[in-house]
């Protein structure tokens, strides 16, 4: 179809507004205007205003719409509404009578923003405050949680149910606000406003709302008529309304609309939609972003054929990939503009509700009022909740925010809403389950607004039975999804739809959760009724579940596949929520009570579930009684972990005793269920975990070990394991102990162990059986423990709430000291996910700081005591930590008894006092018996060492209990139930014999119960004490007398003879060792000579340094010369040692792992490339520029440059090759890459074979400088300017007479650099002779200078020649760092090799100058704090920078150095940088370098070494340095200093430098200084901003000769003006070193430079000295950073982005995985927003703070990242990645320090290879679309 334009919609006359009001104001009069008029009105308007449009080269469809669209369509109804009053002014003045103060909100979250609750004083957890009511609220000072909306959601300030205090703003809190609440919910009339409205005004505005809700109803819900007739037998009527467009003309003009879904990724959909559409990547990806921005997008326009099959290729590409299709449809053009002008209208209406409370009752009068159309028995607003699952997001988005305004808003609006929405509940949840968007834009999410309410929960549950409403929808959807077996849900689903629908069903278990957050402060029949008639379902629901997914122990083979039990896990677990709050429920009334109890028992007793448990009973005997238990054997019949009904009464059964009930009440009777038949699910559940750790399942597989595993978690524990406790506690009430005793023993399969004649089974004890059995006893033991021993459960035990949580924490806390955020997540969470930890963990811990700035909780001493190592909720490995943790605890307080002794519990209460009985009955007499007489028997296998310690546990508990009781009597409080356990005991010989008989055991597992043992014996005596009323103090651990004085003489005796033997010992080995090295050298006699004879050579120093007076000068006569010693160094690989000699051929060659990389680290000023056209060639960002001339040394802004940086570890060359080769074979024959992997060999990128330190290349190492001879010159007038003008002479006469041998090439020397490879150049363009600049200097002076320059840069004095080997190294070292710095290869006109070079030495400054950086901390000096890896780095680097050029030919050298010079003495060439854009320092290390190879020939190493014309050369560098200070110098008044003391010698030095000031100021025309600034205080900050420049060349000319370190430069603060001068033989005073003649000339010359005045005016040039950069200030206050980020723009839209991510080094805010913004780059690969900024910002690398989540990530070049830990830390000294604990967060300015200390020196990428190769890394990310 042919292009359309703008230029075909026709305008429709301004004045035409004014006409449609008129006639709508006549049919008003008239009684015949309806809302059928207006959408008439607009049905014909719309097509003339709104067209769809193609672009003429992408083909994308958009709707185009005319400019005065709102004057035409909108404006005629708003002036309807005003004509009302008679104009605005007066509708508006109508409207203000009846508003009041606004106390409510009502902000309605968009998806990602930033939400806070108060976690004081919020009702529930989905109370939430705004980001700015938040900032203007008293809860900004509470416990506040910050989390993150899904959408959706709205304020809730102003909702007094929603908050317990507080409930306003200050913005929203008028004068009596809960006076107007109150009246507010009171009120029957919800439409009060309305009435005290004019009267012609409210039926004006019912009549447009209603009019344009029914207009955007219908429109938005047209769908798909599949149009298959030709265009022109269409019948209008059939696009919308009958009659109201009987003139339209239908054209062939259809678009194709593309729907989303929540299944689909990105790049199927963007795939499908390129081949079915025939559109670019890009433009694909646009539509791709606008279907999951909007919902929909049109992705074709054209006629119906071709849009046909558009949607037929498209269908078949995504059935193919993921055999779902995606949801199209055809629609005609004219339907796609009446869509898009509904969705106006809804924003119009939208912006009308939130001004006016009128206006707000009368939108939700139409709503709740006006039916569809005339003939529909639906109302609006129950259409528009039918209809929202056929709505598209952006639609479904404008519906919900316009309820959220009106309906919402108001109390009495959002009961009327509540009840239509309780009425189409099951219609809702229906849809939702069949629905393909998240829950956020289902009308599903509106639940919560309502259901969270309390009062309204309670009127819905009294008055409209909405959780029967709720549960009945459920359970026929579970029941209809999951199948039923045998009265069993089976979980039998036929494909992933029908399990994606269920697990979309459970979220219905949420909205019960609300409704039953909050329980009834009063109750009455009809909420009693209609709560136990929801009851009913709910157990209906449990009676199905109640032994689910049952299995059977697999004997003979394993299991074929795992059970699938996710899902019927998931479903127990949501629903045990709902147990938890529906008991508490019934137990707040007696009938509820009861009546929910005798449901329980009745759904117990039905068929299936009674069956279960019934069957034939046998008897079984132990210990001389006898009790019934029914045949059932669980190792041999089906068994399920699934029995909510049984967990249900047994929570229930807390409840009966506040009101005296118990389970065998008359009001309870209502079944023949025994309680035993009650109890026994849960027993079997206990003896099933028994047998899974004696690992009789382990054939079955993993499944049922999770499942238990998940019953014990902490979200679980509370609804499962402990009910099944509570459960066998309240059947120990019910029943004898005997007999419980005894039918737990059957169930465990240990009826016959507990036989004395089974200790005469002889068996081995390898053998399965006997493993089994011992596992069996200790697990049934410890079971007893836990009933017996567990009472800190409110209703069990005398405790609170409180108590409970204290008791959780101490037992936890026993394990090890914890951090807040591990205490936190062992403890069981409310239904709001609270703990209340920090309500007790003050009571009882001390919160301690460590070393690495996380702070853990530390039991209190006093609360240790309060141990039990049997804890219930221990697992077996928490369990062995926790007893060995308190051992050693024990040990170092030298502890009475070194042992964990069973704690004093909490007295049962009087329901669950019979419990104790089970202590001293027959039968647990004999099992402690048989325990301990086996123990002592050595012909028995029938032991273990738990068994004895959980016995002696409970003989503690027993004397515990009769102890306590013994002291309640003396008090006058006699027990009822009194405990004679001792007495029983000794009848039986447990006590005290058979523990006693424990003392003389031979067995190697009595010994580490022994303290236990002593305790026990120790406890019986005070027992027995209290018990024959002896006269004696009890105490709860009695003193063990103290040993005679004989034993302790004969036990020191007995020490020192074995410290006496040790040493003897001692002296004997080493005497042995001796004389084995003895033999050895003996031996090897020759190779020791050797040894020692290297030793005594490199200890030998230079005689003449011994005689060196004063401190080390790197210049002059005083230039020291030191002959060093040899170095040895080890190979990491091969484990060689190797001498270190450049010179030898033999020499094999040692290089260290190196990482060369791109940084802008030091960058002084960061620009975007995306705000640069020349970046951006044909949609494509270039991110490897062309380099200018100026790359031949480094510019002023320190990069982007190369950057060296070494982990310091070395091998042989040929070691590290075979190493690299097998990293490289290792990575490309792995079937499946890594993608976590840090480095990327395929860019040679490698882990150091020692401390896993990305590395990228080898750089090899030399000796130190010692074959440097004091070639210098003595002269004493060095230092003059006269001296310094003639070096400066002779470097411009070279100059000259190269521009003049060049000819045409003078005006760039670097057209020298098109010559191409080796010698292959013209024979007239040969390199520049010596003789010829020698023969132009006439001055005597000159001349002998240039001798002695031309003598040293000459070849007659020896030199070695690198061996080729070596050679090579440096040449594939010198490669990396051309290819990191991004130079284009594909450039003909430049020559390789003189870049190379360049690129070389701007990394060695550039390294220089971060070491530089890095030693400005106070404490640090200049020389004396660098590591050795940092010397050795910097050591190699320098001398490899040295020694690259010794192969080069002088016709590649010259033009470079030429080209350098060029910068000092040629003024006018525009073409060339100006001092301004160079660095000083990078510009004197490329001078140093080419300085000695000018007129040198190839292959010769030539070494820089600080001759007379290299001093030159510095002074003129310090020179052009002081000039670019003086250039960008600024004043301001309050930088006027105070009036202090100066002395004569800075004022004058100030003077003069004052006058070059002037000078140079006054060429450039630059402001002049102030006239208070004085002399000396400008000398005074030249020597302070020159400081920085003098420590680099410190630091450069040190490492490069290789001189000692002079000690003023070691010591902190030492590195001052003066001490750097002496140093580098630099004059200290301003004459000799600023302010000659030649200094003014000089100045002079730069200054007049043509590209001067432009640099100064452009914003890139940065004035001042160089100061070290920072990662970007952040607020102290997370909130205030999160906030600052709500209102941050997406780049490619006006939209908010959903989550930005900050970059830490410029600030700027990016899309976090935003395929919005994708960027190409010119390799043509797309990249994420936040990769493509590390390009443009950091040269590849990048740190960023993803701030909703605070979540810190480093992006990095190859598409490679991590996340690091985030700077923001809690209370705790904790990070909350992703906010998930939402605590209050302040910036940790120790580890933004740390971070931005790696950042600096260039150690992040390092630091973060190691945190993926040290350990899994579990998280894998798509970084390259980040």
């Amino acid at each position: 179809m042919e292009d359309t334009s703008s230029s075909e919609v026709k305008m429709i006359p301004f004045k035409y507004p004014e006409v449609a009001t008129k006639l709508f104001e006549e049919k008003y009069r008239k009684n015949e205007l309806t809302s059928l008029e207006f959408r008439a009105f607009w049905h014909g308007h719309v097509p003339k205003l709104f067209k769809v449009v193609t672009h003429p080269q992408t083909k994308v469809p958009k709707i185009e719409t005319q400019p005065n669209y709102r004057d035409v369509l909108i404006r005629p109804i708003e002036d309807f509404i005003y004509n009302a009053c008679g104009s605005k002014e007066h509708t508006l003045k109508e409207l203000s009578k009846v508003e009041s103060t606004v106390t409510s909100c009502g902000h309605v979250f968009r998806n990602g923003e930033s939400t806070y609750t108060c976690r004081d004083c919020a009702m529930d957890s989905t109370c939430v405050l705004c980001v700015l009511c938040f900032q203007k609220s008293t809860h900004k000072h509470h416990r506040y949680k910050i989390t993150s909306s899904s959408g959706g959601g709205c304020c809730d300030c102003g909702d007094v149910e929603a908050w317990k205090s507080d409930p306003w703003c200050s913005e929203h809190k008028g004068g009596d606000e809960e006076t107007d609440v109150q009246a507010s919910q009171t009120q029957e009339n919800e439409f009060s406003a309305l009435e005290e409205l004019n009267l012609d005004l409210a039926e004006r505005m019912k009549l447009i709302f209603e009019s344009v809700t029914r207009y955007a109803f219908t429109c938005l819900s047209y769908v798909d008529q599949n149009i298959e007739t030709p265009v022109d037998r269409v019948d209008p009527t059939i696009l919308l309304l009958p009659g109201a467009n009987s003139h339209l003309q239908v054209k062939d003009s259809y678009c194709l609309a593309l729907y989303n879904d929540e299944v689909h990724t990105y790049e199927a959909v963007s795939t499908a939609i390129t081949r079915a559409v025939g559109c670019t990547a890009n433009v694909s990806m646009d539509h791709t972003l606008k279907v999951d921005n909007m919902g929909r997008a049109i992705i074709r326009y054209g006629n119906y054929e071709a849009c046909s099959e558009s949607k037929k290729r498209m269908r078949e590409q995504l059935l193919r990939n993921m055999s779902i299709p995606l949801k199209t449809e055809i629609l005609h053009e004219y339907i796609i503009c009446l869509q898009f002008f509904a969705l106006e209208l809804l924003q119009w209406l939208e912006n009308w509700v939130k001004e006016s409370k009128a206006v707000r009752q009368a939108l939700s009068f139409v709503l709740l009022e006006r039916t569809i159309e005339d003939s529909s028995p639906y109302t609006i607003l129950e259409g528009v909740i039918r209809q929202d699952p056929k709505l598209w997001k952006s639609a479904r988005s404008q519906w919900n925010k316009l309820l959220f305004h009106s309906l919402l808003f108001d109390y009495n609006l959002k009961k009327r809403f509540s009840e239509v929405l309780t009425r189409n509940y099951k219609f809702i949840l229906s849809e939702f389950m069949n629905d393909d968007h998240d829950l956020s834009y289902s009308v599903a999410s509106l639940a919560v607004q309502v259901f969270t309410v309390p009062s309204l929960a309670v009127y819905l549950i009294e008055h409209h039975d909405v959780i029967f409403s709720i549960l009945n929808s459920f359970y026929e959807h579970c029941i209809a999804l999951c199948g039923i077996s045998g009265e069993r849900l089976a979980f039998t689903f036929t494909n992933n739809m029908e399990v994606k629908r269920f697990k979309r069903a459970m979220y219905v278990l949420w909205d019960l959760r609300y409704l039953l957050t909050f329980k009834p402060k009063a109750w009455n029949s009809a909420l009693k009724q209609n709560f136990l008639h929801g009851f009913s379902i709910f157990l209906k629901l449990l009676y199905h579940m109640q032994g689910m997914l049952s299995f059977t122990r697999l004997v003979h083979q394993h299991a074929e596949y795992e059970q699938e039990w996710e899902l019927a896990f998931q479903l127990h677990s949501k629903v045990s929520s709902v147990v938890a709050l529906a008991h508490e429920w019934c137990g707040e009334d007696k009938l509820v009570l009861i009546k929910a109890v005798r449901a329980t028992l009745k759904k117990l007793n039905e068929v299936s579930v009674k069956d279960s448990v019934s069957g034939p009973r046998k008897d079984l005997t132990v210990a001389n009684c006898t009790a019934k238990c029914l045949d059932y054997d669980i190792s041999k019949q089906s068994v399920s972990i699934h029995i909510p009904l049984t967990r249900l009464l047994a929570a229930l059964c807390l409840h009966l005793p506040k009101y005296n009930l118990n389970f065998e009440s008359d009001e309870l009777m209502c079944t023949e269920l025994t309680i035993e038949q009650v109890m026994e699910p849960a027993l079997r559940q206990m003896a099933l975990r028994a047998q899974v750790q004696a690992r009789m399942w382990r054939r079955n597989g993993l499944s049922l070990p999770h499942q238990l595993m998940m019953c014990s978690s902490s979200k679980c524990r509370g609804e499962m394991l402990d009910c099944d406790v509570i459960m066998l506690q309240t059947a120990l009430t019910l029943m004898k102990p005997n007999e419980f005793l005894i039918t737990m023993l059957c169930r465990f399969n240990l009826t016959n162990w507990v036989q004395p004649s089974y200790i005469h089974e002889q068996r081995s004890p390898e053998d399965d059986s006997i493993r089994e059995k011992n596992t069996l006893v200790e697990e049934l033991l410890y079971t007893l423990l836990c009933v017996v021993g567990e009472r800190f459960k409110v209703g069990v035990g005398e405790v609170t709430a409180q108590d409970c949580l204290c008791h959780e924490v101490v037992q936890q806390l026993c394990i090890k000291p914890m951090s807040h955020s591990e205490l936190n997540d062992q403890l069981p969470r409310d239904v709001n996910y609270e703990t209340h930890l920090e309500s007790v963990v003050d009571l009882v811990a001390d919160l301690k700081d460590q070393a690495q700035g996380k702070k853990v909780y530390e039991l209190k001493t006093e609360r240790r005591d309060e141990f039990n190592l049997f804890f219930y909720h221990f697992t077996r490995e928490d369990l062995s930590i926790a007893e060995e943790y308190q051992r050693t605890l024990r040990k170092k307080e030298s502890a009475q008894f070194n042992c964990s002794p069973p704690p004093l519990p909490p007295m049962f209460t009087n329901a669950y006092s019979k419990v104790l009985d089970v202590l001293e009955c027959e039968v647990m007499l004999a099992l402690m018996e048989a325990v301990l007489t086996r123990m002592m028997n050595l012909m028995t296998p029938c032991f273990s060492e738990l068994q004895l310690q959980e016995t002696l546990f409970l003989i503690g508990y027993a004397l515990l209990e009769e102890e306590r009781q013994m002291k309640m009597a003396q008090t006058g409080v006699p027990p009822d139930r009194p405990i004679k356990f001792s007495t029983r005991a000794e009848a039986r010989q447990i006590l005290p014999y058979h523990v006693e008989q424990l003392l003389k055991g031979r067995r190697n597992e009595v010994e580490e119960q022994l303290p236990l043992v002593n305790w026990v014996l120790a406890k019986y005596k005070d027992v027995v004490k209290l018990r024959d009323r002896k006269v004696e103090e009890p105490s709860s651990s009695a003193p063990v007398p103290e040993a005679p004085a004989e034993d302790e003489e004969a036990a020191q005796k007995a020490k020192k003879a074995r410290a006496e033997l040790v040493a003897q010992r001692r002296a004997g080995v080493l005497q042995k060792i001796q004389a084995q090295m003895y033999s050895f050298m003996q031996e090897n006699a020759d190779e020791m000579a050797s040894v020692d004879e290297d030793m005594q050579e490199e200890s030998v120093i230079n005689p003449s340094s011994a005689s060196m007076v004063g401190d080390p000068v790197a210049f002059g006569p005083d230039y020291w010369t030191v002959k060093k010693e040899k170095r040895r160094v080890i190979c990491i690989l091969c484990q060689e040692t190797e001498l270190i000699s450049s010179s030898s051929r033999d020499y094999k060659p040692v290089v260290m792992a190196a990482l060369v990389q791109q940084s802008t680290v030091l960058s002084r000023h960061r620009s975007s490339v995306m705000d640069d056209p020349a970046m951006n060639v044909d949609g494509k960002i270039q991110t490897t520029p062309c380099k200018s001339v100026a790359n031949l040394c480094l510019t002023s802004n320190l990069g982007p440059a190369p950057h060296v940086s070494s982990c310091g570890h070395t091998m042989h060359k040929s070691c590290f090759d075979n190493f690299f080769e097998s990293v490289r074979r290792k990575e490309e024959q792995r079937a499946v890459r890594r993608d976590n992997s840090f480095y990327d060999v395929r860019h040679k990128e490698y882990p150091c074979p020692l401390c896993n330190s990305l590395s990228n290349c080898a750089m090899p190492i030399f000796e130190d400088n010692s074959d440097i001879e004091d070639r210098c010159a003595r002269q004493e007038s060095i230092n003059t300017h006269e001296n310094l003008a003639e070096w400066s002479a002779i470097y411009e006469n070279i100059y000259q007479e190269a521009v003049k041998h060049w000819g045409s090439f003078a005006e760039n020397p670097l057209s020298r650099l098109n010559i191409g490879e080796g010698d292959n150049f013209p024979p007239d363009m040969g390199p520049l002779e010596r003789k010829d600049c020698e023969a132009t200097v006439e001055e005597s002076s000159l001349k002998k200078k240039m001798a002695s320059f031309m003598s040293h840069n000459s070849d007659k004095k020896k030199r070695f020649k690198l061996p080729t080997h070596l050679k090579d190294c440096m040449d594939a070292f010198t490669e990396v760092v051309f290819n990191a710095a991004k130079m284009k290869k594909d450039r003909t006109d430049w020559n390789i090799y003189a870049y190379r070079l360049a690129y070389l030495w701007q990394a060695s400054a550039y390294t220089i100058h971060s070491l530089e950086w890095q030693q400005r901390d106070p404490e640090k000096s200049l020389l004396g704090n660098f590591t050795e890896r940092q010397e050795e780095t910097i050591r190699a680097l320098l001398l490899t920078s040295a020694m690259e050029p010794q192969d080069l030919h002088p016709s590649i050298i010259q033009p470079v150095a030429v080209s350098l010079l060029h910068t000092f003495y040629q003024g006018d060439d525009k073409n060339h940088p100006c001092i301004l854009e160079v660095d000083q320092f990078g510009f004197l290390v490329s001078l140093i370098f080419t300085n000695s190879y000018i007129f040198s020939k190839r292959n010769k190493v030539k070494i820089p070494t600080c001759f007379e014309e290299d001093l030159a050369l510095l002074r003129m560098a310090l020179l052009a340095h002081v000039v670019t200070l003086m250039l960008g110098m600024e004043w301001q008044e309050e930088e006027m200093p105070m009036e202090v003391e100066e002395s004569p010698a800075d004022v004058e030095e100030g003077k003069l430098a004052m006058k070059l000031l002037y000078a140079v100021r006054s060429i450039t025309n630059l402001p002049l200084p102030p006239e208070w600034l004085s002399p000396a205080s400008l000398w005074h900050r030249i020597t302070r901003e020159c400081t920085p420049f003098l420590r680099c060349c410190a630091i450069f000319f040190k490492y490069l000769t290789g001189i000692p370190d002079p000690p003023a430069l070691t010591q902190s603060g030492g590195d001052t003006f003066q001490e750097l001068c002496r140093f580098l033989a630099l004059p200290g005073n301003c004459l000799e070193l600023l302010a000659s003649d030649f200094h003014l000339k000089m100045a002079t010359r730069w200054c007049q430079h043509p590209r001067i005045k432009a640099t100064l005016e452009s914003p890139k040039f940065v004035r001042g000295p160089i100061r070290v950069n920072q990662l970007v200030p952040l607020p102290m206050d997370f909130t205030d950073l999160i906030n600052s980020v709500s209102s941050v723009k997406c780049r490619s839209s006006d939209e908010n982005a959903a989550n930005p991510s900050m970059c830490l080094v410029c600030g700027r805010f990016v899309c976090f995985h935003g395929y919005c913004c994708a960027v190409k780059l010119e390799d043509g690969q797309n990249v994420g927003p936040s990769m493509f900024h590390a390009y443009e910002c950091g040269a590849g690398i990048g740190l960023f703070l993803k701030v909703r989540e605070c979540e810190a990530f480093v992006l990095r070049h190859h598409q490679r990242g991590v996340y690091i830990t985030p700077p923001y830390v809690d209370k705790y000294g904790e990070t909350d990645e992703g906010l998930r604990r939402g605590n209050p967060l302040t910036l940790n300015t120790k580890s933004y320090k740390e971070m931005h200390k790696l950042w600096l020196s260039h150690t992040l990428c390092q630091s973060t290879c190691k945190i993926l190769e040290d350990g899994f890394y579990p998280v894998l990310t798509n970084w390259q679309l980040l």
